[in-house]
């Protein structure tokens, strides 16, 4: 393209970046971050996500919060695939605060969690011991049930081996044993959350 001198535009740096990172050249990939961020097209978020995902997969949060940052300043903003990216990567860090605080951001912006997004929160909050953290996601402010409901996530027990009958018989007795949960599983706003936690406990 430069032989012919046809500048690249917003397409032909989304589908080279997106192959590079499947082929895990993340650092030539990245090279092509800082090329675009010297031209006058304007990016979309599609183009930053492969990079960050793979920043984030290979542990370097630093280099994937830094592209983050240059996103921004190219007025392209992240948006809820970006969102679940690095949420799901600092979870995988242990760094679970700073994961509640990138979903913080993600609802104080306007963008909208989707079922994946609270999901993985909240399983990742409550494999880490956080179950209390993970409760909160589902405030009247964020309530998990209108964003996932419950009985399609039942449904979904059937792809795992586990029907939705040997799930309600296995509900009494985890949530028996567990304190945390003894004493809230029944409210509405939970209904989600303790679905979420059924699945880690009984499948």
């Amino acid at each position: 393209m430069k032989v012919r001198n046809i500048p690249p535009n917003v397409y032909t740096f989304a589908i080279t970046i997106n192959a590079l990172c499947k082929e895990n050249r993340l650092h030539e990939a990245r090279e092509l971050l800082r090329e675009l961020k010297c031209t006058s097209i304007v990016p979309k978020p599609f183009i930053f996500n492969p990079v960050i995902d793979g920043f984030c997969k290979s542990g370097d949060l630093d280099e994937a919060n830094l592209i983050v940052v240059e996103m921004e300043e190219k007025k392209c903003y992240p948006d809820k695939v970006t969102f679940t990216i690095l949420i799901i990567g600092h979870c995988m860090k242990g760094r679970m605060l700073d994961a509640i605080g990138i979903f913080n951001k993600m609802l104080s912006v306007g963008c909208t969690p989707d079922c994946v997004t609270v999901n993985s929160l909240a399983s990742l909050l409550f494999k880490a011991g956080m179950p209390i953290e993970a409760s909160r996601k589902s405030s009247p402010s964020l309530n998990l049930v209108s964003y996932c409901d419950v009985e399609k996530v039942l449904r979904h027990a059937q792809s795992t081996q586990s029907t939705i009958s040997t799930l309600k018989h296995k509900l009494p007795s985890i949530l028996r044993a567990d304190k945390h949960f003894s004493s809230y599983w029944w409210k509405p706003q939970w209904y989600s959350v303790t679905v979420s936690y059924i699945f880690m406990r009984a499948l």
